[in-house]
């Protein structure tokens, strides 16, 4: 059974952000989406990640709104960063 993990990636004038939907605490930005999900990505261990199969949630409705799932490759829950 795959597992995913749900991405949010928002519009701020001309910027991207993107965050973890259950670890909003992290966060990645770029001048566009895909970007800003990448350097998200990079942040815990991009290696874990299936990111060429990203799967759209919601779409850009003109709000400047996105989510995507992406599939995990053999962890079942996001390796978060300490910050310590």
């Amino acid at each position: 059974m795959k597992m995913f993990v749900k991405i949010t990636v928002e519009r701020k004038l001309s910027h991207w952000t993107a965050w973890f939907n259950n670890a909003p605490q992290i966060t990645a930005g770029g001048w566009l989406p895909g970007a800003a999900i990448q350097r998200l990505l990079e942040l815990v261990d991009d290696a874990c990640f299936s990111d060429d199969d990203l799967i759209p949630v919601e779409a850009d409705q003109g709000d400047g709104h996105l989510e995507f799932l992406v599939p995990l490759r053999e962890r079942s829950r996001i390796p978060v960063p300490s910050v310590n």
